[in-house]
C-alpha cells in the first residue's frame, strides 16, 4: 500500500497531512522482511552467538564478510534481541552502526 492508498482507505484527504504524518504513514506502509523470510543459515549463526561469543568475537567473525551478509546478520540479531536482552541488543546496535547497517526505526 502507498501513502495515498492508506489515506483513501481512511477517508482522509492526503493533501491535508503534514510532513510528519506523511513520513509515519509511508514508513508503516513499507515492506520489511518478516523474520520468517530470513535465511535459516543467518538465523542459525545469530543463535550461535547468543551466550557463546562476546561482542569482539562477533566483530571478528563479521569484519571480512561481504556487506550484504553483515547487514543480514546484524539486522536479524537486532530484531531477535529487540525488547528481550538490553545488553546484547545494545552491542548489536553498536556493531550495526560501525558497519553502517541501517536499522528500522522501531529497532533503534
Amino acid at each position: 500500500m502507498t501513502f495515498d492508498d492508506i489515506c483513501e482507505a481512511a477517508g482522509v484527504d492526503s493533501s491535508n497531512c503534514n510532513s510528519d504524518m506523511r513520513a509515519v504513514i509511508t514508513f508503516m506502509a513499507e515492506e520489511r522482511p518478516d523474520l520468517d523470510q530470513i535465511p535459516q543459515r543467518i538465523k542459525d549463526e545469530v543463535h550461535s552467538w547468543s551466550g557463546n561469543l562476546n561482542l569482539f568475537e562477533v566483530y571478528d567473525s563479521l569484519k571480512d564478510r561481504p556487506s550484504r551478509e553483515i547487514h543480514q546478520l546484524l539486522r536479524y540479531a537486532v530484531q531477535r534481541h529487540h525488547g528481550v536482552c538490553g545488553f546484547a541488543l545494545q552491542g548489536f546496535k553498536e556493531l550495526a552502526w560501525h558497519f553502517s547497517v541501517p536499522l528500522d526505526n522501531e529497532a533503534k
